[in-house]
């Protein structure tokens, strides 16, 4: 089956819409005000400002999780498709936060390969009994400011203290 994240699934994303339209109605208050040049200007800042918003809305409404018997496979709103063999998953769960926002995830820790499916996507409940029956999905209330890598991290005992000092080195 096929989820996907719609404008019904998120609805945070209409603010992306008002936004646009908004942009739109100044710019042509702007020209409408100031004359030509001006207006011009201001009208191709809110072109390229509309450009940008209606992109990047574009691109989190064809992101998608597709589940078949072998796979799941997701398309990330920045175009990458990712496919996780249901064998190389080595951990997978659903975490929460307090405040009842939920993301499932999937890691390959062969591969250090992660994939988290935030609570946007249509269908989440459908969408978890999916992917849990393919794999064990461990639940997990996270605390304030924990995220899902945080979490892994703790649950894979990983010493962030050497990747802190790596990234140091690198700066």
């Amino acid at each position: 089956m096929k989820y996907t994240v719609s404008l019904g699934s998120n609805p945070r994303l209409w603010i992306l819409v008002a936004i646009a339209a908004l942009v739109a109605v100044t710019a042509i208050a702007v020209f409408l005000a100031f004359g030509t040049i001006a207006g011009a200007v201001g009208l191709l800042v809110a072109l390229y400002i509309d450009y940008q918003l209606i992109k990047f809305l574009r691109l989190q409404l064809s992101s998608y999780i597709e589940i078949s018997d072998e796979s799941s496979t997701c398309m990330t709103a920045s175009g990458d498709l990712i496919v996780f063999e249901w064998s190389s998953v080595t951990h997978a769960g659903l975490c929460s936060t307090k405040s009842g926002r939920s993301t499932i995830f999937l890691y390959n820790e062969d591969e250090d390969k992660l994939v988290t499916i935030p609570d946007t996507f249509s269908k989440l409940d459908l969408l978890t009994r999916d992917v849990s029956s393919h794999v064990d999905l461990t639940r997990h209330t996270l605390a304030a400011n924990e995220t899902v890598r945080d979490y892994l991290r703790k649950l894979l005992d990983v010493d962030t203290s050497t990747e802190d000092d790596d990234s140091a080195e690198n700066d």
